[in-house]
């Protein structure tokens, strides 16, 4: 009976992926992508792995796959960042160390300590944001004397690590192969440039500021999301700061493979044997949006990986109470959640009444008030100086409450996201996608259909697996009711499908359960693109068609303001630009030197709307005679009403265009009264210190 209850939804919710029209052809056009990875990725793999064979050298097929990625990935991602990240890792991994405190600590253990150990090194690096320290100089010699200090003990952990990925890889050949191809797969979106609107909007300033001052600005008047919590942007700032440049691209691949070792960890300790931890690993890639979140800084897929470790820490904790599962590990993991997301609030309420539950029930006093001491020191930066600064420690939400004089006094919410919940939304969020997120049907993924069998027998079986399933839905459903916004509830989702698996796998029917978890995760391989219009457009396909060199048309094609923006720092001349279309304010690219009319800049904003009702442009003009912009940017099919008169009778003339982006500017122009009287009084880090 559970065997029925378990495969006949996934089976059933295969073959209606395949009569919706929307999925059907979703799927067809995944076709190519597919194609071309397989291509351009695994038959070289193949074609070494055979090699090795015929010279006596034989490899496993995991391992070798493993590195065809790691070379495209280079090859794309550029070797820079690569070696930062790295860097960084290994520092992660010896303050991990020193948090796990346990010398025989499982492979799995280690790596969670890692992740602990390079969030916890991001947390107390936003302590210190607005102090000019953060310059390559800086950043390679305290890593120097951290490495040098701790290369025993670095060496002591990586081997264990290694040894233990050769033999699950040699343990499960097939299993181990087909869960690296589809991470591989996944990993395609990561080679991209960064074309997120709200990277370069938000996510991209703080690496920015760091790398054009060594300090941040926290700006927030003019970009009003500079201090949310911003712990995974500190993590792309510092690989920034080593690599020279923007390391969008090896952040979310990290991300991503920590999601699938926190699967992988999770199965193996809730009693998944055999191929199934790969299984798990696998199916969390093969989600959608595991891939859609390796092309932005969006930190949901962040949050599932550590939730996944996190979930995997406190079963350990309930055990065994072995040192694998410390206070510090477990606090910076918790500091974490709370350090990238609000919206983590739910998950980290849940676990955290049951973590003090634990610990005083235990008597263990001390433990409990390091887990927490260690926790708000790794979240507390971003919610410190929001306070400090605007008077709200969760600006810019919930202003109706706090009133910060920096926006209007009104709780934020998009209203797009409201579209209800009731007995409908699994079905709508899996073929009606659009309505929760700006994506094409199935973007969700077939999980929340497939799987609701599988929840129904883990919700009877007891034990950890059903506290966990209920946890997930009750926290899930929480945060799902205040906002319907898909990508909110990805961590959920990323559990519940460890979940799924594990409930297979207890299932007598092994063959049929493995056939149907495959199926499922090569179908979902195949609505990678339904998670963005410009993966749908075939980004990824141009990229994997015409190697490397395609990465700036690919860029150019979708967000020419990045090469617009290059260019004029490029000539080494001051200027003081206007992002003139809301859709477009991208002053992440150019902090310090740029304004925006969109949303993030409440008075420029203002200063637009009041100008867009003015035909004649004369408002426009008075706006940006009484600023002082040297240059304008805007896209001249989307130009404001009156724009384009003002800039002409300002003796604006057009300077560059890449695509359908245009930059104007006034010859003869001094940015000195814009950058010192309007963008000098931003700087909030400059008040404070002096």
């Amino acid at each position: 009976m559970a065997a029925v209850l378990c495969i006949m939804p996934i089976v059933t919710t295969l073959v209606i992926a395949m009569a919706v029209d929307a999925t059907r052809a979703a799927l067809i056009d995944a076709a190519p992508l597919l194609g071309r990875y397989a291509c351009v990725v695994l038959l070289p793999a193949l074609s070494l792995w055979v090699v090795a064979r015929l010279v006596r050298r034989p490899m496993a097929a995991a391992s070798v796959v493993a590195g065809t990625n790691a070379v495209a990935f280079v090859a794309f991602a550029g070797i820079a960042q690569t070696m930062a990240f790295m860097l960084l890792l290994s520092i992660g991994l010896l303050l991990g160390t020193f948090m796990l405190r346990n010398p025989v600590a499982s492979p799995g253990a280690r790596f969670t300590a890692m992740l602990a150990g390079f969030g916890a090194m991001a947390g107390l690096v936003g302590w210190v944001l607005p102090l000019p320290i953060h310059s390559l100089a800086i950043y390679l010699s305290i890593a120097a004397m951290c490495m040098f200090a701790g290369r025993h003990r670095l060496s002591m952990a990586t081997r264990p690590m290694i040894q233990a990925w050769s033999q699950a890889a040699i343990g499960q050949p097939l299993a181990s192969c087909f869960a690296v191809a589809v991470i591989g797969f996944a990993a395609v979106l990561t080679w991209l440039p960064s074309l997120n609107p709200d990277d370069n909007s938000a996510h991209l300033l703080l690496a920015h500021q760091l790398l054009a001052e060594s300090y941040y600005r926290i700006d927030v008047s003019s970009q009003v999301f500079a201090v949310a919590p911003w712990l995974n942007n500190v993590l792309h700032a510092m690989t920034s700061v080593l690599a020279g440049g923007e390391s969008r691209s090896v952040i979310g691949l990290g991300w991503l493979v920590a999601g699938c070792v926190g699967a992988y960890r999770l199965a193996s300790l809730l009693g998944a044997r055999g191929p199934y931890p790969w299984l798990a690993a696998a199916l969390y890639a093969s989600q959608p949006l595991a891939a859609y979140f390796g092309m932005t800084l969006q930190v949901d897929g962040a949050s599932a990986a550590v939730l996944l470790h996190l979930v995997a820490c406190c079963i350990e904790l309930q055990r065994d109470k072995t040192w694998s599962a410390s206070p510090w590990l477990i606090g910076s993991l918790c500091g974490m959640l709370a350090g990238l997301k609000i919206s983590n609030g739910p998950y980290l309420l849940l676990l955290g009444v049951w973590l003090i539950w634990h610990h005083v029930s235990a008597r263990e006093h001390r433990r409990l008030f390091c887990l927490l001491l260690i926790a708000a020191a790794v979240a507390g930066s971003s919610y410190f100086y929001a306070t400090l600064i605007t008077g709200n420690p969760l600006f810019p939400l919930f202003n109706g409450v706090f009133k910060s004089p920096y926006m209007a006094a009104l709780n934020f919410s998009d209203q797009r996201w409201h579209a209800g919940v009731d007995f409908r939304s699994l079905w709508d969020i899996t073929f009606s996608t659009p309505r929760y997120m700006e994506s094409y049907v199935g973007a969700a993924g077939l999980s929340l259909l497939a799987f609701l069998g599988t929840w129904l027998v883990s919700a009877m079986s007891g034990g950890w697996r059903a506290a966990l399933t209920l946890f997930a839905f009750a926290s899930g459903l929480v945060i799902f009711s205040q906002i319907q916004y898909l990508r909110y509830v990805f961590p959920t989702i990323a559990l519940l499908c460890t979940l799924a698996v594990v409930t297979i796998a207890a299932l007598p029917s092994r063959r049929i359960g493995l056939i149907s978890l495959t199926a499922l995760i090569v179908v979902q391989c195949g609505l990678i693109r339904t998670t963005s219009w410009i993966v749908s457009a075939g980004a990824a396909e141009q990229l994997l068609r015409e190697g490397p060199r395609a990465i700036l048309g690919v860029e150019q094609t979708y967000v020419p303001e990045r090469a617009l923006i290059r260019s004029l720092d490029g000539t080494g001349r001051a200027y003081c630009l206007l992002f003139a279309n809301a859709s477009t304010s991208y002053v992440a690219l150019a902090p310090g030197k740029s304004l925006a009319i969109g949303f993030y800049d409440p008075r420029m904003k203002a200063l637009a709307t009041a100008a867009i009702a003015d035909p004649s442009g004369q408002r426009w003009k008075e706006g940006i005679e009484r600023i002082g912009f040297t240059h304008v940017e805007f896209r001249p099919a989307e130009a404001m009403q009156g724009l384009q008169p003002a800039l002409e009778s300002l003796g604006f003339i057009p300077l560059d265009r890449r695509g359908e982006s245009q930059v104007w500017y006034r010859p003869g122009a001094d940015a000195g009264k814009c950058l010192n009287g309007t963008i000098a009084p931003r700087n909030e880090a400059h008040r404070l210190l002096h």
